[in-house]
């Protein structure tokens, strides 16, 4: 008996979304000799998941089991109907999370209520269910009361598989690349992720006006922003390749993190933590309770009070080379050694294991 407990099990990953959008992706995606794994894009109406889900169940063996991929909750209690195979959930966080990082007003009540509903009932229906963190499965426990038995703490991890390496730099990256070089930084910040509460872009774009003529900070956001008036050492770039994020990545000094003291930084950890561990980058980010679960100070620079003055002297005492790089190769240690794909997938594999077992 393999790692998997079953040379030739067979895992069916379920959502509304791509197949690449998930958290789940850096599970199906990896080569794993020892599972069998295929994706099944569902439609969101009720009606259509129930007659895929008899379709599916006409495949299913013994050896089948079944994960929901984020967030695609609404498929669970159905499947666990359906379906008679071990249902898991790759949770990570709540639902009811991303309602409440974008701002509680009262026209998303609803939304709000229905959102902790669905976490609730879904919670409920699976089999297991994979979370971010320590600190999310103690809060899943506590609001939903689920049991501490069917929970798995599985970091969000890195689809490493997705960034193929290239010869030649994209355009994007050539023409950002001619403007670092026309202006001379000292520094290249780069701040990968979405423009919102928990991002600390006021922080940020204080440290570059109080920077401007000594580093530059590339902003690299999922698609256009309607930040304004930003200082002449700030760059925009959004709508990129994986490839072309990787080469942004390789062109810059220092990877920020989050910069604000929002509440949902205690249990979360976000998806440029384990970038700049995969690409080796010198991480600065505040001192949260969720990042300190992946990373060590020896890893990462904390910003225990978060403004535009100490992020500014932290940058200024990353300016040697020498220090940066021992940031850079501890970090990537670190997250080779509990985050990586490869070890996700084993660790994914024993799971599917032990439910086998069961």
């Amino acid at each position: 008996m393999n790692a998997a407990g079953e040379a030739n099990a067979k895992v069916y990953f379920l959502s509304f979304v791509d197949r690449n959008y998930s958290r789940s992706s850096v599970l199906l995606n990896f080569n794993s000799q020892n599972l069998y794994k295929e994706f099944i894009s569902f439609k969101y109406q009720t009606i259509q998941i129930v007659k895929q889900l008899f379709s599916l169940k006409k495949v299913l063996d013994k050896s089948s089991i079944i994960v929901i991929m984020s967030p695609s909750h609404k498929i669970t209690v159905l499947a666990r109907m359906i379906l008679g195979c071990p249902i898991i959930l790759d949770a990570g966080w709540p639902l009811t999370d991303g309602v409440m990082s974008r701002g509680l007003k009262p026209r998303t009540l609803g939304k709000l209520i229905s959102s902790f509903l669905l976490d609730f009932i879904s919670f409920h229906s699976s089999s297991h269910i994979l979370v971010e963190s320590n600190p999310q499965l103690s809060r899943i426990r506590k609001y939903y009361f689920v049991s501490i038995k069917k929970m798995t703490v599985s970091f969000t991890g890195l689809n490493e598989t997705a960034f193929v390496p290239q010869m030649h730099q994209g355009r994007i990256v050539q023409t950002l690349s001619l403007q670092l070089r026309e202006r001379s930084f000292q520094l290249v910040v780069l701040f990968r992720g979405k423009i919102n509460k928990e991002s600390g872009i006021e922080v940020i774009v204080g440290a570059a006006k109080t920077l401007i003529n000594e580093v530059a900070f590339v902003i690299l956001t999922g698609a256009e922003t309607a930040l304004k008036e930003l200082p002449s050492n700030c760059f925009i770039i959004s709508n990129v390749t994986e490839s072309e994020m990787a080469q942004i990545y390789e062109i810059s000094d220092i990877a920020l993190g989050q910069l604000s003291n929002h509440p949902r930084l205690s249990y979360t950890i976000p998806h440029k933590a384990f970038e700049a561990g995969y690409f080796s980058k010198c991480y600065v980010t505040a001192d949260s309770r969720g990042v300190q679960e992946l990373y060590s100070e020896e890893n990462s620079v904390y910003v225990p009070i978060v403004n535009t003055e100490n992020l500014v002297l932290a940058l200024k005492n990353l300016s040697s080379r020498e220090i940066r790089e021992k940031y850079g190769m501890s970090i990537n240690k670190r997250y080779r050694s509990v985050a990586s794909q490869e070890i996700l997938n084993q660790n994914f594999e024993n799971l599917i294991a032990k439910l086998h077992s069961k």
